[in-house]
């Protein structure tokens, strides 16, 4: 849209700094909720911010756990509403399967009015005594019951639905085994690619002694500064040496290769020394698997 097809001032949209930030948006809901004569913010004067700082408010929440925990969060509410206590909440919080009873109960109280709602959740009886049995719970409660399978609405062995949700946990099966077997797989076939590894690095016996001195420097460094940094206060922005992944790749990692030179230049030592017998007990694929242990311990 060019400037000459603008919109008149009267249709432009409200400025960007008029926009309520958050604590403008705190404000004029403690004011809302201030007209509930059941609100912690009720007879109190001052704005928005006063009444907040001055009340004190309480919260209810509801967790998630699918349909089970919607079924527990409906029996906290009929206890509640049982003991005249739903309208001593001023904020209501929910995720996931909470969420399900909690939007439940928000449309609820929308249509019918907060007392109305407490007081025909109060009749937690499951049947009348004085005539035929049969349920005493209000239209909402047992709608919500009778329709509460919204996993599987159309019930039935062969239905679309169970199918459906038949093929989605196969689905998910196959692809966490898939992921879960090509893991094992490579970690079982890791050894013999060290093996290879050894196979190439024992004639270089005397580097292996280089690169394990030299790795181990380093390790013992990055050891000692970071127990340095310890001590020291810690800061928002955490120094990348002392980080998760800077203690992987400068502890963990030249540790692991530092012990596995040391242990390959340690096997050759025997030859070079002529000690026939301890050679024969530390040669071969047998004490590449000691490195191998030892590096990966």
């Amino acid at each position: 849209m060019t400037a000459s097809q603008a919109l008149p001032e009267s249709e432009n949209p409200e400025p960007h700094s008029a926009a309520k930030n958050l604590q403008a948006a705190l404000d004029a809901e403690a004011l809302a909720m201030s007209k509930n004569p059941q609100s912690a913010f009720h007879g109190k004067t001052g704005n928005g911010r006063h009444l907040r700082e001055t009340s004190q408010t309480v919260g209810l929440a509801f967790s998630g756990g699918g349909i089970r925990s919607a079924t527990f969060c409906l029996g906290v509410l009929q206890a509640l509403a049982s003991r005249k206590r739903l309208a001593s909440f001023d904020y209501l919080s929910t995720v996931s399967g909470g969420g399900y009873i909690g939007s439940w109960l928000s449309a609820w109280i929308h249509r019918k009015g907060l007392a109305e709602v407490q007081e025909s959740l109060a009749q937690a009886d499951n049947v009348n005594t004085s005539t035929a049995p049969a349920s005493s719970e209000p239209a909402e409660i047992v709608w919500l019951r009778r329709y509460s399978n919204y996993l599987t609405p159309r019930v039935g062995m062969f239905s679309m639905d169970t199918l459906t949700l038949l093929a989605t946990w196969m689905r998910n099966v196959l692809l966490n085994l898939i992921i879960l077997l090509a893991f094992f797989a490579l970690l079982f076939t890791l050894p013999y690619g060290l093996l290879r590894g050894y196979d190439a690095l024992a004639t270089y016996g005397h580097i292996s002694g280089y690169a394990a001195a030299w790795g181990g420097l380093f390790f013992t460094f990055c050891i000692g500064y970071n127990l340095w940094h310890q001590g020291l206060r810690i800061k928002r922005e955490r120094n990348g040496l002392i980080s998760v992944p800077g203690v992987i790749l400068t502890v963990i990692v030249p540790g692991v290769f530092s012990v596995v030179f040391a242990v390959i230049w340690w096997i050759r030592l025997p030859a070079r020394l002529g000690y026939g017998i301890c050679q024969r007990v530390l040669s071969g694929r047998s004490a590449a698997g000691l490195a191998i242990g030892l590096g990966v311990g």
